[in-house]
């Protein structure tokens, strides 16, 4: 995520297997996916479960999300969220208040580990083009 003001203003995610690959970029209104073996882009419907929807949204939010009582720990605090139905700690650190990380458990009960880190610059997204 690119974020300007707090808000989120781009994203990009790329998902790896063995097989395949699928990178998802959003700078603006609408989301474009590639997978494995295409050289073009193609635009996603808004509808698309793979449509980015929280561009112009504070950080850390999505949509639907419930935000419950920090819980003090022995560097900062955690909150417990529940996101599309999927729960998940935000650990925020005790000095600088910033989100560090965001840990979600699948349906499945895979866990997804998102790193929040403050960089020098943005940067830089990948081209969603040539489109198909």
């Amino acid at each position: 995520m690119v974020l300007r003001s707090g808000l989120v203003a781009a994203e990009q995610f790329v998902g790896t297997q063995p097989s395949w690959t699928t990178a998802l970029v959003s700078q603006g209104t609408r989301t474009y996916a590639r997978t494995s073996g295409k050289s073009c882009w193609t635009a996603l419907p808004r509808s698309s479960d793979q449509s980015f929807e929280n561009l112009g949204l504070p950080f850390p939010d999505q949509p639907g999300m419930s935000v419950q009582a920090p819980v003090r720990t022995p560097t900062g605090w955690n909150l417990t969220i529940v996101a599309e139905g999927t729960p998940g700690t935000l650990e925020i650190d005790g000095r600088s208040l910033r989100v560090r990380r965001l840990t979600l458990t699948t349906p499945q009960g895979a866990k997804i580990v998102e790193h929040v880190t403050d960089l020098a610059s943005a940067p830089s997204l990948l081209k969603p083009a040539p489109r198909c």
